[in-house]
């Protein structure tokens, strides 16, 4: 008599969804590798092609590890959590968006610190992108907290449009030597230190107060200066 065994090995399989879900709040676009989702509690499954995500105008409420489980199989490299009712983030919430490159964090009623604590917990080496455009925070200190960014992370475009900061001292940007486009228009700035930002190829001050003096960066041949006065 000849007994045969079986022997099941367990393996761990990750989540893939092979048509957009949702169909009424979500849209896909496979030849962009896009996908955009709207009025939503939690992200769901998306197809493998997905690299860059819209998750914008939804109610994340509370950035957590767990938030972005469904995407642990996707190489995302684009996620906008722009106008997501978002106030607090854990100190490990984007620790698996190991290919991100970009991310929006515009519009939410996160105070900074938890938008610094969330932006923090990227652990992915190709960060250069951070949009954190009309948030409501007054007197944070431009300068100092891009330099603690800058010294995580290699930010080559940053834009903080409709900040409410009156300053922005560029000595207080050292660590930010790669950086190339920056976008602090549409704010409430009104002084200036000057600085040197070495790669720097674009700055956008429009629509502010600022009266500008000649010195420091200024002065560099292939700086793109946008300046128009605020009133």
């Amino acid at each position: 008599m000849m007994f045969v065994f079986l022997v099941l090995i367990p393996h761990t399989m990750q989540t893939i969804a092979t048509t957009c879900p949702n169909a009424s709040r979500c849209v896909c676009d496979e030849e962009k590798h896009y996908a955009k989702c709207t009025n939503l509690l939690v992200i769901p499954v998306l197809p493998s092609y997905v690299t860059s995500l819209d998750f914008s105008r939804n109610f994340l409420m509370h950035l957590q590890r767990s938030t972005f489980t469904a995407l642990e199989a996707l190489k995302l490299e684009n996620l906008s959590l722009a106008n997501d009712n978002i106030f607090r983030a854990t100190s490990d919430s984007l620790n698996d968006l190991l290919y991100l490159r970009s991310l929006d964090l515009s519009r939410n009623p996160m105070i900074l610190s938890v938008a610094v604590t969330a932006i923090m917990s990227i652990r992915s080496p190709f960060f250069s992108t951070l949009i954190i455009n009309m948030n409501p925070w007054k007197f944070i200190g431009i300068g100092s907290t891009l330099n603690a960014l800058c010294t995580a992370f290699n930010l080559t475009h940053v834009s903080l449009r409709y900040s409410y900061d009156t300053s922005l001292s560029f000595n207080e940007m050292s660590k930010c030597v790669v950086l190339q486009f920056f976008d602090v228009s549409k704010g409430h700035i009104q002084f200036l230190e000057p600085g040197f930002l070495k790669h720097i190829k674009e700055l956008n001050l429009q629509n502010n107060g600022i009266t500008l003096k000649r010195g420091g960066f200024f002065e560099r041949s292939q700086l793109v200066l946008s300046l128009k006065s605020k009133f």
